[in-house]
């Protein structure tokens, strides 16, 4: 059903409304705004899953999570008793959508909201599927710009989040991408070489006029500042400041990385283990100021080679869920829970940037469990970890009281691959229904 068609409408079938189904909790007093959802099972992924859990909504979030809680007759209701609800799933690197122009070298100051018109998105196949936040990436190579992160739908529609997440910089192409990298970094450094050299030049200027002054005062002379001289707010001369140089927008993260004050991590984008070596090579003694965050952009078993590496810096990965096979055999390998036993956290993203790629993702880690990954491992990186990436752990990936309120209603468990979404709730509101 199209999202429009759903806001502000009363579901039927398995999720019909009630208008009372408990008592009247006298801290709550008539709360008529209030939602109560009462599922069949209720997923955290932040603690034990609840059999018949009952989540009370106030204002958009989550105020309590429970069974047998008591409310306000006045209370709207979810019948969901043959539901399973988890919170909405989030898509930490993504190119849905998004036009095919491509850039190349450093454009680390550019951001994704620049190319997203809202007006022309279609989000309902992410919706659909479960997905209630995204990160776009803008297309290109080499440094194509920051990763924005989008509210998918809501009370108000779609909504911009964050502009600036996270700087993907591709190493897929070590040919290219390498060479990208290293003049980047030699421009940060030409860029702070400049400043420090002017601050110098300027610290040298005051020392000169401050001698100047003191000479003059000692013989007499200057006492009275002169006429245009600034002044504070005491009538006091005012002293100069130091303005450093303008650092060009395409040089200012990687100038905030060497000097160790990035506000936003970068995420290096890998296609088999070797990319990796050249990546460290390419950072050279900076390479801890970039930190360990990596997006595998393919399901390649060769980078068994670089995971106990990965592990033994606690690196956070984007993968792709899918079953390896260990280079020229038929033993199958999974990424993912190799990651996890190395101390890896994993995120993982659709397969592919298509509608059948967000059908097939459940599927996928379901696939992988059968192979030896963790069912609370794979909950995770679709929910808390990318919340955690992409800084948003305050609000979403789990519920918990205080949380936003984006909820996901599926018929069954959710890595079970006959199981389908039925509906979708973003802070408190439903935005998506199954209409068949």
């Amino acid at each position: 059903m199209a999202l429009a068609a759903v806001r502000n409408s009363i579901l039927g079938g398995a999720l019909a409304l009630a208008t009372s189904a408990g008592a009247v909790a006298p801290a709550y007093g008539a709360a008529s705004d209030m939602v109560v959802v009462r599922a069949g099972t209720v997923i955290t992924v932040s603690g034990k899953e609840i059999p018949r859990g009952d989540i009370v909504i106030i204002d958009g979030k989550i105020d309590l999570i429970g069974t047998n809680l008591e409310f306000p007759k006045s209370a709207t209701v979810i019948d969901a008793r043959d539901q399973v609800v988890m919170p909405g799933m989030i898509n930490a690197q993504t190119r849905f959508g998004m036009d095919g122009f491509r850039r190349s070298g450093n454009n680390s100051g550019e951001t994704a909201a620049k190319e997203i018109e809202l007006s022309l998105f279609d989000f309902e196949p992410l919706i659909s599927e479960g997905f209630v936040t995204a990160a776009f990436v803008p297309t290109g190579n080499n440094m194509p710009g920051r990763a924005s992160v989008y509210r998918l739908a809501g009370p108000d529609g779609p909504e911009l989040l964050n502009e600036s997440a996270y700087v993907p910089i591709s190493m897929t192409n070590p040919g290219g991408d390498k060479g990208q990298l290293e003049a980047a970094i030699r421009q940060a450094e030409a860029e702070i070489a400049k400043a420090k050299k002017a601050k110098e030049d300027f610290d040298k200027k005051q020392a000169e006029e401050a001698k100047k002054k003191a000479e003059a005062e000692k013989n007499g002379e200057g006492k009275e500042a002169e006429n245009g001289e600034k002044k504070n707010g005491n009538g006091e001369e005012k002293p100069a400041e130091f303005q450093p140089p303008e650092i060009p927008g395409d040089a200012q993260f990687f100038v905030d990385v060497l000097r160790e004050e990035a506000t936003i991590p970068a995420v290096f984008e890998l296609s088999s283990a070797s990319d990796y070596i050249h990546l460290l090579d390419a950072l050279g003694d900076n390479a801890e100021k970039f930190g360990t965050t990596y997006s595998f952009t393919s399901t390649s078993g060769d980078f068994k080679e670089v995971i106990g590496r990965l592990g033994e810096k606690n690196a956070h990965v984007i993968v792709r869920p899918g079953i390896s096979f260990l280079p020229s055999t038929t033993i199958r390998y999974s990424i993912p829970a190799s990651l996890v036993a190395a101390g890896c956290t994993v995120t993982t993203v659709p397969p592919f940037d298509a509608p059948a790629g967000y059908e097939a993702m459940r599927l996928r880690m379901a696939d992988l469990i059968r192979t030896g990954w963790s069912r609370e491992d794979a909950l995770k990186s679709v929910t808390m970890n990318p919340a955690t990436l992409l800084g948003l752990s305050d609000e979403s990936g789990s519920l918990e009281k205080g949380k936003r309120a984006d909820l996901v209603f599926l018929n069954g468990d959710p890595l079970d691959p006959t199981s389908s979404v039925k509906a979708v709730m973003v802070g408190g509101e439903m935005v998506w229904e199954d209409d068949q």
